[in-house]
């Protein structure tokens, strides 16, 4: 696939969690991060988290890891960070 993830995108962690909106690209530690906005209940939360730790919520709902997206690189970490 030659689709990035890009701001606006809804991604999930690759180890689950609730759909997030990218709401920021950034450069981090020499990776590029994503900042993503979700919400629990009807609270809002947000975090940053590494580009290969992400999938693409498509729209019929499956997912594309950043490997089948043509990313590459960076931590695999699917920790969150706050």
């Amino acid at each position: 696939m030659s689709e990035q993830i890009k701001v606006g995108d809804v991604v999930q962690l690759k180890s689950g969690g609730p759909k997030m909106t990218v709401d920021k690209l950034h450069e981090w530690q020499g990776r590029t991060e994503a900042n993503c906005d979700w919400f629990e209940g009807t609270k809002q939360q947000s975090g940053s988290f590494p580009l290969t730790s992400l999938n693409i919520v498509t729209e019929r709902g499956s997912r594309a890891s950043a490997a089948e997206i043509g990313l590459s690189g960076g931590d695999p970490s699917t920790s969150w960070m706050r």
